[in-house]
C-alpha cells in the first residue's frame, strides 16, 4: 500500500478517490472510510483520521478508488 503524503500525489486521485484506508498499529485494526470530497489534501485527510479516533503516529493511509474487498 502506498501512503500518500505529497500533495502532488493526492492530485492524482482528485476525479476518483472514493475511499480512505487506514493501518492503525496501535489496534491493529484496517478501517475503510468512504469520501465525498473530491479535492482532497492531505491536512483534510489527516483531520479527518483523527476525528474518527486514530492517531497519526500510530497510522498509515492511503487514498484510493477501489472498493473494499470483503472477505
Amino acid at each position: 500500500m502506498k501512503n500518500i503524503n505529497k500533495m502532488e500525489e493526492v492530485s492524482e486521485f482528485d476525479l476518483t478517490a472514493k475511499y480512505i484506508t487506514v493501518l492503525d498499529f496501535s489496534t491493529g485494526d484496517v478501517c475503510q472510510y468512504p469520501i465525498e470530497i473530491w479535492n482532497i489534501d492531505n491536512e483534510t485527510v489527516e483531520n479527518l483520521i483523527e476525528n474518527l479516533g486514530h492517531r497519526l503516529k500510530d497510522c498509515e493511509w492511503m487514498v484510493h478508488k477501489n472498493e473494499p474487498i470483503i472477505h
